[in-house]
């Protein structure tokens, strides 16, 4: 996979995608917009670098936020 826009560079997607890698499979993202907050979100939106915009946000029950496609 290519890595999307919103990365600063190719070489912080292939540190993300190694360091989800390295949690127990359940946990993993495998999505990188399941990690984007929505602040950062906005800031890719005006940029023009957000692949996903469509992606929402909610809190799970330790109160971390994640993203997810409706």
């Amino acid at each position: 996979m290519n890595a999307p826009l919103c990365f600063v560079s190719p070489r912080m997607f292939d540190l993300w995608t190694k360091a989800d890698r390295s949690v127990p499979e359940k946990t993993r993202c495998e999505n990188p917009c399941r990690d984007c907050q929505p602040s950062y979100q906005l800031r890719m939106k005006k940029l023009k670098r957000c692949a996903h915009p469509e992606t929402m946000f909610a809190v799970d029950q330790e109160g971390g936020v994640y993203g997810y496609t409706p």
